[in-house]
């Protein structure tokens, strides 16, 4: 448990310097990264794990549909961990009850993921708009706002919901974002 520990860390680490890499202007370098990191992580990872890197391998996109794919992705990796911290999928057997220690480390990540799902639908919601589907970007919106009640109200809420009603007014106004 603490080799997978460390291996968490580190890929945590690595998605950091991309994400440090892509808020310092190098989204071609980021988005390099990001990408062999999926690859490397794909079939031994943590659904959270795939969840956050295709969240950020959405941001470093240039084409605004191919951002809505891997956003996209994020949610569906965030969707599995439902079913993981519920004994689904965790043996192969629906409804088999995960071991001990699976089951400490599905519940962990399904409260980090919680507190995911209000970014991951913030990025549809923006992906939407970037494409001009504004009903789905509003969708979003209100999905955002929702999973936003499950959070305690810090920092970290207050930015994405600030975020949240900037969009929506950028809705509103008839304006789209840019990437």
């Amino acid at each position: 448990m603490g080799e997978r520990r460390e291996s968490a860390e580190a890929v945590r680490t690595r998605i950091g310097q991309a994400v440090i890499l892509h808020h310092g202007g190098d989204r071609e370098e980021a988005r390099r990264r990001l990408a062999e990191l999926w690859t490397e992580l794909y079939a031994g990872s943590s659904a959270l794990q795939r969840s956050t890197v295709a969240h950020y391998l959405a941001q470093t996109q240039d084409e605004p549909d191919v951002g809505l794919v891997w956003d996209l992705r994020a949610l569906a990796e965030a969707d599995t961990l439902g079913a993981t911290a519920d004994g689904e999928g965790t043996t192969g057997r629906p409804g088999a009850a995960p071991a001990p220690e699976h089951r400490a480390v599905a519940q962990r990540e399904l409260r980090e993921v919680r507190s995911f799902y209000p970014r991951l639908h913030l990025s549809l919601a923006g992906a939407y708009a970037r494409l001009g589907e504004t009903a789905a970007a509003r969708r979003e919106i209100v999905r955002t706002r929702s999973a936003l009640r499950a959070l305690r109200t810090d920092r970290y809420a207050a930015d994405l919901r600030a975020d949240a009603d900037r969009l929506e007014r950028t809705l509103e106004a008839g304006g789209t974002t840019q990437g």
